[in-house]
């Protein structure tokens, strides 16, 4: 084995332990046998292959010139006092490697759009009860999962400090998650604006005189004083109406309630929340066959099939009591 490997061998040997084991079968000087191969495969090395030289795949350090008498955790800490093994080591070592997290969800429920390769990514192991994972690493344990939740993120999101999230940081799965995460934000601030349009529209169909200040028109729209006034004090010196209701609605302190009903969808500016749906995977969140295509309200969330949608009594995405279903249109 040469120093230089490349980054997709590295990561091989960072999740197969039997991997890193057997570089030192293969490698390893037999006048260094006094100490436990084992014991560098547990704490993350692998052996170079140039001389008594070994690498950390948690923290990329390297470690060579070892004597009879040296002790193979303390000259780590001494070393790399910041590799996350270090700061805290894992705590099942049974499912330090991506297989054996991996086949731990053998059973796991077929409703649950997660895939297993995504959470044994994200360092989870099934523990074999409804939707309930635990992280080899941190012992934290995430369940009550629901469709568009990503592992990886929901790890970060709950487990902040778990140091698995440290090692894998810079890996292409993690990486392509949190740009996909940007991404998704993106998109939900150009439907906040499409609801924008859609409520100043409609104010304007139904307003009896232009000349209203600001907040009266907001009031007219149909939203409370005190979340006017909240609002208000958001945007500061001189604002105009549609300044205004992108504020309260930057609150996220409003229901769909609160807002009185359009008088019709023709007055409804649709580009904006098109071109936020364009970029999302139409496919139902419940069944993945069909289409998304149905509405709740009054939430307004619009994430699966009519079919689906007909056995739905409460929103999968904010919990909230569905009193309605409609079919949209989108194209």
């Amino acid at each position: 084995m040469s120093a230089q490997i490349t980054e997709e061998e590295f990561l091989k040997l960072r999740h197969d332990s039997e991997r890193r084991l057997q570089t030192f079968y293969d490698h390893w000087p037999a006048s260094k046998d006094y100490l436990n191969k084992e014991e560098f495969v547990r704490q993350g090395f692998y052996c170079v292959g140039h001389g008594d030289r070994v690498r950390c795949t948690y923290c990329r350090g390297y470690l060579s010139d070892w004597e009879p008498n040296d002790d193979i955790l303390l000259e780590h800490r001494k070393h790399f006092p910041k590799c996350p093994f270090i700061l805290s080591p894992y705590k099942f070592p049974e499912f330090r490697d991506f297989s054996s997290r991996l086949e731990s969800f053998s059973d796991w429920p077929a409703q649950f759009s997660q895939k297993k390769e995504d959470l044994a990514q994200a360092g989870m192991f099934y523990l074999g009860k409804g939707d309930q994972t635990k992280c080899f690493w941190c012992n934290g344990i995430l369940a009550d999962w629901e469709p568009g939740d990503t592992p990886i993120l929901e790890h970060r999101k709950w487990f902040k400090h778990c140091q698995w999230l440290e090692v894998i940081k810079t890996e292409p799965f993690f990486v392509n998650a949190e740009k996909a995460s940007k991404e998704k934000s993106k998109d939900h601030t150009c439907t906040k604006d499409a609801r924008s349009k859609y409520l100043l529209v409609s104010f304007r169909h139904t307003a009896a005189q232009e000349s209203s200040s600001p907040e009266q028109m907001a009031r007219q729209i149909g939203f409370s004083p005190d979340i006017i006034s909240k609002a208000a004090k958001k945007c500061g010196g001189p604002f105009d109406v549609e300044t205004l209701v992108k504020a309260i609605l930057d609150l996220d302190e409003i229901k769909t309630e609160e807002v009185k009903q359009t008088p019709t969808e023709k007055h409804l500016d649709m580009k904006c929340l098109k071109q936020s749906l364009q970029s999302f995977d139409p496919s139902c969140k419940i069944c993945f066959d069909s289409d998304f295509n149905t509405v709740f309200l009054p939430c307004g969330h619009l994430m699966c099939c009519e079919d689906c949608a007909k056995t739905i009594k409460i929103c999968p995405m904010c919990r909230s009591t569905i009193t309605m279903a409609k079919k949209v249109f989108l194209q």
